[in-house]
């Protein structure tokens, strides 16, 4: 019997494709026993083609065999080989070689936080009638949470029946520049329940990640974090609970001003917002203030912010440029600056300042109009 499968997701319409096959049927012992040869077909997910080899499929009762069973793009490949029946002898073998982690992460539908990187390794799964058993050993390279890097993983994952989901137990090195940084990641993914609690305990991790969480209020994060923090579901609610200290360079937006956040300070991460409680800044010349307030969520997602910051000589801006306002400034300055907006929304700002020694403004005359618009101070 001649036959294909055509199917599309019409909800997205990037996942679509179809698969050709000849089956042949034969009676064995009263039972029925297909052969289902896979011809070569294609299919696409996301933006990638995928093509999938000849292999051969046999079902009989309650027993699947799968001779190279191969889907492969370009660069990643996935190979099924094995027995799946009621008996624990029996097991599927998955081969994986490059796997885009957002591929499974779109599966199961975790897309709050973002993981990329490459997944190669094997899962062994067998009982799949009864007590599901999965175990896999992967590596994941070029491993990024939220764009940050990351560095290599080493995970272990197997199924929990407790959680109905996957627990994993990770370890990843990034030995960039020679520095000996480190995170460790453990806990649970469980898409039947909708839930996880990821435990991520950093060593001088890579604070890249955090551009990806402050972006609507900080730019060019660099730096170091320490600490221990949860990703925690539901999957449609994500969020991060936990305490880091950051050892970074950051620029605030509003401003263009760099600064160096205290590594002895804390940053507290609770549900539906990051709390920053006299955080201490301190600019390049060694000047500091206090930043205190808030960064607030929906799913990491809707980011709304309220700070307060109090400064002594502080740099609170520094742009060396004209800008659409025609004027540049360097301003040092005792003051108080409060800080709100949100996601998709003009910043406000409002200040009480005392600009200090050394404090240099520009202004472009040959624009005189410009100094009538309203949005000049």
């Amino acid at each position: 019997m001649e036959t294909f499968v055509n199917w599309e997701d019409r909800k997205t319409s990037v996942t679509n494709g179809t698969v050709y096959a000849t089956t042949t049927f034969a009676d064995s012992l009263g039972k029925v026993n297909a052969n289902v040869s896979v011809h070569k077909s294609q299919l696409a997910i996301n933006d990638t083609i995928w093509q999938i080899a000849p292999s051969h499929l046999q079902l009989y009762d309650n027993r699947i065999v799968c001779s190279d069973v191969k889907m492969y793009n370009e660069n990643q490949s996935i190979v099924v080989n094995g027995i799946i029946s009621e008996k624990m002898s029996d097991s599927l073998i998955v081969d994986l070689n490059n796997i885009e982690v957002a591929y499974i992460t779109d599966i199961v539908d975790f897309t709050a936080v973002r993981f990329h990187g490459q997944v190669s390794g094997q899962a062994q799964i067998s009982n799949v009638y009864k007590d599901i058993h999965l175990n896999a050993n992967l590596i994941v390279n070029n491993m990024h949470l939220q764009e940050g890097r990351l560095g290599t993983g080493y995970i272990q994952a197997f199924w929990d029946n407790a959680t109905k989901g996957i627990r994993v137990n990770g370890h990843i090195t990034d030995f960039y520049k020679q520095l000996n940084r480190t995170t460790d990641v453990e806990g649970f993914i469980s898409p039947s329940q909708n839930d996880l609690d990821l435990k991520v305990t950093t060593h001088n991790t890579n604070a890249e990640f955090l551009n990806g969480f402050l972006s609507s209020t900080f730019k060019n994060i660099k730096g170091n974090t320490n600490g221990v923090l949860h990703i925690i579901g539901p999957l449609n609610d994500v969020n991060l609970v936990g305490d880091i200290s950051a050892d970074v360079d950051l620029t605030l937006k509003a401003t263009n001003v760099n600064y160096h956040i205290n590594p002895d300070d804390t940053i507290r991460l609770r549900p539906y917002q990051f709390v920053f409680n006299n955080i201490r800044l301190t600019d390049r010349l060694g000047n500091s203030g206090l930043v205190n307030g808030t960064l607030g969520h929906k799913n990491m997602k809707n980011f709304k912010y309220d700070f307060v910051i109090n400064t002594q000589n502080l740099t609170i801006y520094d742009e060396h440029e004209f800008n659409s306002d025609k004027f540049y400034a360097t301003v040092y300055a005792n003051a108080t600056l409060e800080i709100h907006g949100s996601d998709g929304h003009p910043l406000r700002m409002t200040a009480d300042v005392t600009p200090t020694r050394g404090s240099v403004f520009a202004y472009d005359a040959a624009t005189p109009d410009a100094i009538n618009s309203g949005n000049f101070v």
